[in-house]
């Protein structure tokens, strides 16, 4: 890593692993920053799922990176399924969660979350809320992480998004290839 390339590489990515890894560790560690975090995405669940249920339209949840570990971390904890169910006045139950390019895995396997089982030896379940679990991710994208080695029941899907190590993390959502796969992946599901 000492030779001109290598130089020039760290100096673009190491910048944002290492915010990204200091954004990790703030959500991470508990206090008011996670707790807000959490509010405000559980206050975001609540009238998705009101809408679903009284549109009669499956109920999809999508987290890219930071934003998967953080929704997965909300429906793992029973706690918060129970809150989110009490203030819908139904169970809280979602049709597919979607993570794209990110590091649910990987933090499940170094037993961060408080669903973690520290004891767990074979694979993980997804949360009992979820039916149906879609992971996407880049062979290029040094942040995101297969998913179907830790947990049970659910599926990865490899986008190449044509962006290089440097772009991409952030380039699925700008590639229409990505949304082509998608849209005929849940067509397919029957659920849109």
């Amino acid at each position: 890593m000492n030779s001109p390339f290598g130089k020039v590489g760290r100096d673009v990515i190491s910048p944002k692993v290492a915010i990204f890894i200091g954004d990790v560790f703030r959500y991470l560690k508990s206090g008011s920053i996670r707790d807000d975090i959490r509010k405000e995405v559980i206050d975001a669940i609540e009238p998705a799922a009101k809408d679903a249920k009284d549109a009669n339209e499956k109920l999809i949840l999508a987290g890219h990176s930071m934003g998967g570990v953080i929704v997965y971390d909300i429906l793992s904890d029973p706690t918060a399924v129970s809150e989110i169910s009490t203030r819908l006045s139904f169970p809280l139950a979602v049709d597919l969660f979607l993570t794209v390019g990110s590091q649910v895995a990987v933090f499940e396997e170094m037993r961060v979350f408080a669903s973690s089982d520290p004891k767990r030896t074979g694979k993980a379940n997804i949360p009992a809320c979820v039916a149906a679990w879609w992971n996407v991710f880049d062979k290029m994208d040094v942040l995101s992480f297969l998913t179907e080695p830790v947990f049970t029941g659910v599926k990865d899907f490899n986008v190449d998004t044509i962006a290089g190590v440097k772009d991409a993390h952030g380039a699925y959502f700008h590639n229409a290839i990505f949304y082509e796969r998608l849209r005929k992946r849940l067509e397919t599901a029957k659920l849109v």
